[in-house]
């Protein structure tokens, strides 16, 4: 079994989509640019006519858009980044040993490390943004209840700003 057809195997035992289906269906193109991602990744010389030819597609210019708008695609669907981590978690399980020589496995191993490094780049941004739009708010009130303090108005806020937080302390 080649390389084309293990990865083809484990993305369909994770997800249940065989990426080789000619279909427009969002979900299938999306984890079809997955596949080639991945492919592109463990073997960097494979050509793009070559992975065309390894789902039975008609241009290899599908590959090229798969390629291109695979980080649009992670960025905005949660699924398919959790389908990658479990993907790249099966390769790294199986190992490639039974595929390639020792050499093409060293290869193999650094290039999956490679991917598991960028999805943990990804994941470490996704928390930062989340941090981000949290501390804003923290910052906005800090600076409000700083602009107010000494007035009639800032004990209104404070009491507010309690309330808000017994009633959401509770949920």
């Amino acid at each position: 079994m080649n390389i084309n057809n293990h990865l083809k195997s484990i993305i369909f035992n994770e997800t249940g989509v065989n990426v080789s289906q000619k279909t427009r269906v969002r979900e299938v193109v999306e984890l079809r640019a997955l596949y080639f991602t991945l492919l592109k990744d463990l073997d960097p010389r494979i050509t793009f006519y070559e992975m065309r030819d390894s789902v039975g597609l008609k241009n290899h210019a599908t590959v090229i858009h798969a390629l291109k708008n695979y980080d649009t695609y992670e960025k905005y669907n949660d699924k398919l980044r959790a389908y990658k981590n479990r993907i790249v978690s099966a390769l790294n399980k199986t190992g490639f040993e039974n595929y390639k020589s020792n050499e093409e496995s060293v290869s193999e191993e650094i290039q999956l490390l490679y991917i598991e490094n960028k999805i943990l780049k990804t994941q470490i941004e996704h928390i930062k943004e989340e941090f981000k739009i949290e501390f804003e708010v923290i910052k906005k009130l800090d600076n409000l209840l700083s602009s107010k303090r000494g007035t009639p108005n800032f004990m209104l806020i404070v009491d507010r700003l309690e309330s808000f937080y017994n009633l959401n302390s509770k949920i």
